[in-house]
């Protein structure tokens, strides 16, 4: 076990110090989104008789005045707690339905049961995405009531699920992308899905897209301006693809120019509000709602295969293509990680002429 490093004196003391572990990275590190998680012993909350002794429906709403603490705080992005809450309110429904209240009446199987079931809404099986999800919220919510005092179990964090491929997304082939662009304008005066489209083309993700006004349009400089997109993306130019693209951004701006409604230079390129129900979680999640309209609209839609990331693995693939470098892949899609834009290209570092694997004779298996 390393000592704690010593205080550096003389001139050394303007350095830090830094642990002999330390990975360091240049730049500010990404705010990652992340409930705080209780580390220390678990002391019962006043008042109960035992762990777990409450009712599920007056600890939820316990959990979810820390969780909003938190979301004021910075700690957790609001669209995650928001989801988070929906899950939870359904699992509370469920509990009522089967005769069950307390907190500690929930198993493992009864939560492996409701991560598994139906959508409520649409009666639709749950996808493995919601599955996951319902699984993470109530982890979350059983780490919180730790914190709490409510209960010291965690019962979640006993699902498994089988484990994911190493990729899940495939990206587009040209004719399916062609095909985007041949069905984009979805109606005669729609020029809000086709500028959707070649902004993601260009290498904006959808939730970018929802934040991109006319102001950060440059047409004659074949570029816009993105940002918002969450802690794996940076603030960038996005050059756009092609023609196509710089026609079908310039078609919305003349729409929008052209439009009773326009507001000036904050008016939202794609985005459309709706009075009284703009949020930023809805705002967020509306460009990646026109893009799986458009795939499902163009038959290219494989549920569990491709999606609107599909689109940028694409655009990934042309790049690489192209250009041969990885730097040129993360800049256009806006990844701070060279391992990243590998993985989606699929190159393999060891596979290179550089690496040389082969071991010597006495290390061959078989050999004496």
């Amino acid at each position: 076990m390393h000592e704690p490093a010593r205080p550096h004196r003389g001139p050394y003391r303007l350095h830090p110090t830094v642990d002999e572990v330390t990975r360091r990275r240049v730049g500010e590190a990404n705010p990652r989104g992340r409930l705080e998680r209780h580390l220390g012993p678990f002391f019962l909350r006043e008042g109960m008789t035992a762990p777990g002794a409450m009712p599920f429906t007056e600890a939820l709403d316990l959990v979810l005045v820390e969780w909003n603490r938190q979301v004021v705080g910075g700690t957790i992005s609001d669209d995650i707690i928001t989801n988070y809450t929906c899950y939870l309110r359904g699992l509370g429904r469920l509990m009522t339905a089967r005769g069950l209240a307390l907190v500690s009446d929930l198993s493992v199987n009864f939560l492996l049961m409701w991560c598994l079931m139906p959508q409520e809404s649409t009666g639709e099986p749950a996808s493995e995405n919601t599955s996951r999800l319902r699984r993470s919220a109530a982890r979350s919510f059983y780490e919180t009531a730790k914190g709490l005092g409510i209960t010291d179990a965690n019962p979640a964090k006993t699902i498994e699920f089988p484990t994911r491929s190493d990729r899940y997304v495939k990206a587009l082939s040209d004719e399916q992308v062609l095909q985007l662009q041949r069905v984009a304008r979805m109606s005669v005066d729609d020029s809000r899905t086709p500028a959707a489209l070649a902004l993601v083309m260009s290498g904006a993700t959808t939730t970018e897209i929802s934040f991109v006004t006319a102001a950060d349009v440059d047409v004659p400089n074949r570029r816009v301006w993105v940002n918002n997109g969450g802690y794996r993306q940076y603030d960038r130019w996005v050059t756009l693809h092609d023609d196509w693209c710089v026609t079908a951004v310039q078609r919305r701006m003349d729409d929008l120019q052209a439009s009773s409604a326009t507001t000036g230079g904050d008016t939202w390129l794609v985005y459309q509000p709706k009075p009284g129900k703009s949020t930023t979680a809805r705002q967020g999640s509306a460009g990646g709602m026109i893009i799986l309209r458009l795939l499902k609209f163009a038959r290219v839609h494989e549920p569990g295969v491709t999606r609107a990331e599909s689109i940028r693995e694409w655009l990934a693939a042309q790049v690489y293509a192209e250009t041969g470098s990885l730097e040129e892949v993360a800049r256009r899609l806006g990844m701070s990680s060279l391992d990243g834009a590998a993985h989606v290209v699929g190159h393999n570092w060891l596979t290179t002429a550089a690496h040389d694997r082969q071991p010597p004779a006495h290390r061959v298996e078989g050999t004496s």
